[in-house]
C-alpha cells in the first residue's frame, strides 16, 4: 500500500503540471528530481524558471519558452508514459505496487469524459478527501469484486452481499468518480433496482440520478431506474 500511495502522489504531482502546461517530459523530470515544486499550491512562475534555468539551461531557446496553457485533464496514456518508463525505471523489486496503473490510477485522480475521450484530472480539496477515505477502506476494490462477480467473474462470498444503502453509496461513489460502467451494473444486476424500495425517498431520487448519469457517461440511452425495477420484478414472477 505505500508503494501505491507513493506512485499514486507522483502520478497526481505530474497531472498537475500537466494540466498548467507543462510538456509530458519536462513533468516527469520536475517530479523525480525536483517533486516539491509541484505540490498543491505550487507557482507557474516558479516551474517556469525552473525549466528555463535548469532543463533548459545552455539552450538558445530557454528564453522563448512559455507554458502550453492549461488542460483540463491528462489521457491515460500520457500517465501510463510517465509511470511506465520514467517512475518505475530503476525501482527495486519490493518498491513498486502490486497492483497495475489502470486498477489504481481512479483511486488518486478524477476520471471524467470529455466528448468522446475519457480524462483524468487532480481532484480539489473534497474529492481528495473522498478518494483518500475511499483507499483507506478498499472502496474501490471492494465495487470492482462485486462488479466481476455480477459479469461471472469469481465468488462473492454470500454475507458479504452489499445491502441497498451499501449500493447506493458504491453508485454515488461509481456516478461521482468516473466510473460508469460500474454504477451501471450494481444497479441493473447488483440488486439495487429491486431494493430501491428500502431507501428514503431522497436517497431512492438520488440513485436513480447517479444512475442517469452513469448510463450516459457509459454511452447507453437513458432508461428510468423504475423501469428496470419492473423488469426484475417481471423476471420473478
Amino acid at each position: 500500500m505505500k508503494n501505491e500511495e507513493h506512485a499514486g502522489g507522483s502520478l497526481t504531482a505530474f497531472a498537475r503540471l500537466r494540466m498548467t502546461g507543462v510538456p509530458a517530459a519536462m513533468a516527469a523530470e520536475i517530479v523525480l528530481h525536483a517533486p516539491q515544486l509541484a505540490g498543491k499550491d505550487f507557482g507557474e512562475d516558479v516551474v517556469d524558471r525552473y525549466i528555463r534555468h535548469n532543463l533548459l539551461k545552455g539552450r538558445p531557446d530557454a528564453a522563448k519558452f512559455k507554458l502550453g496553457g492549461r488542460m483540463k485533464g491528462v489521457e491515460f496514456y500520457d500517465c501510463l508514459f510517465f509511470y511506465l518508463t520514467r517512475w518505475l525505471k530503476g525501482r527495486p523489486a519490493g518498491k513498486t505496487p502490486r497492483r497495475n496503473l489502470a486498477e489504481f490510477l481512479d483511486e488518486y485522480l478524477v476520471r471524467f469524459k470529455d466528448g468522446d475521450k475519457w480524462h483524468y484530472r487532480v481532484p480539489d480539496e473534497a474529492e481528495d478527501a473522498s478518494l483518500k477515505k475511499a483507499r483507506q477502506t478498499g472502496l474501490g476494490r471492494r465495487i470492482r469484486q462485486y462488479v466481476s462477480f455480477l459479469h461471472g467473474e469469481g465468488d462473492y462470498p454470500p454475507e458479504r452481499r452489499p445491502d441497498a444503502k451499501t449500493l447506493y453509496m458504491w453508485l454515488k461513489h461509481c456516478a461521482n468518480f468516473g466510473l460508469p460502467d460500474e454504477g451501471v451494473a450494481l444497479l441493473e444486476k447488483g440488486g439495487l433496482a429491486a431494493q430501491l424500495a428500502q431507501l428514503q425517498e431522497d436517497l431512492r431520487y438520488d440513485a436513480e440520478d447517479y444512475y442517469a448519469q452513469c448510463r450516459r457517461r457509459a454511452g447507453r440511452a437513458a432508461a428510468p431506474a423504475a423501469e428496470e425495477d419492473e423488469d426484475a420484478a417481471e423476471e420473478g414472477e
